[in-house]
């Protein structure tokens, strides 16, 4: 109700017996579409132009929800749904929402380690959640999460501390590779700027591993 209606946002047609009622995403999440075959959607290869407007869209809706006063605090490929016609759906909030009034409600949502801004408290926030939406957009392109070769939960003390020193994964080949450092380094003030960036990227159409 506090998010509306937005078309990156999964749809909400209320309440019944058995919980919410929301919009059913056909084709399933981004992480399952990129996994698929090695890394292929639909029987094919996931294409460049496929990879930045989902990470596009991603952005678009993260910066929606920030407008609404509500931090989502856990994005990740697996909450980025696909409808139809392989357009993202946000989901799965669970996150901080402040209303006007002053009042903050806290809901039970964490990114994992690898999504995670090493902070002294588990206190989310704007910049939070755009330090997760940098790793979706890496595992969107690189077609794996950062430090593959780490368990989130064994090592989550270990990519911890690879975070806090800035010892990022290598980007220099990735897909809109400085996009994703300028949110791991909390370069942006805000998910609009991280949107500009995609949309002139998309423009670009010719070099597309550097802004």
């Amino acid at each position: 109700k506090t998010l509306g209606s937005h078309p990156r946002i999964i749809a909400c047609y209320g309440l019944d017996a058995r919980g919410l009622k929301l919009e059913f995403a056909t084709m399933g999440t981004v992480r399952d579409r990129l996994r698929l075959s090695g890394g292929s959607a639909g029987g094919r290869s996931v294409s460049s132009k496929d990879r930045l407007k989902w990470s596009r869209q991603a952005s678009e809706a993260l910066a929606y929800v920030h407008t609404k006063n509500v931090v989502h605090c856990d994005v990740n490929t697996r909450n980025l749904l696909l409808d139809k016609n392989l357009d993202v759906k946000l989901s799965d909030f669970q996150g901080i929402y402040a209303d006007p009034n002053g009042v903050t409600l806290y809901g039970f949502a964490l990114e994992n380690s690898k999504s995670f801004l090493p902070r002294p408290t588990n206190h989310s926030d704007q910049q939070s959640d755009l330090f997760a939406l940098g790793t979706a957009i890496y595992e969107i392109m690189s077609g794996y999460e950062p430090f593959p070769d780490l368990d989130g939960i064994d090592d989550e003390e270990e990519i911890e501390r690879r975070y806090i020193q800035g010892q990022f994964p290598v980007l220099d080949d990735v897909l809109a590779g400085q996009i994703i450092y300028k949110c791991w380094s909390l370069a942006y003030n805000t998910v609009d700027a991280c949107v500009e960036d995609l949309i002139a990227l998309e423009a670009s159409g010719h070099d597309m591993y550097e802004l």
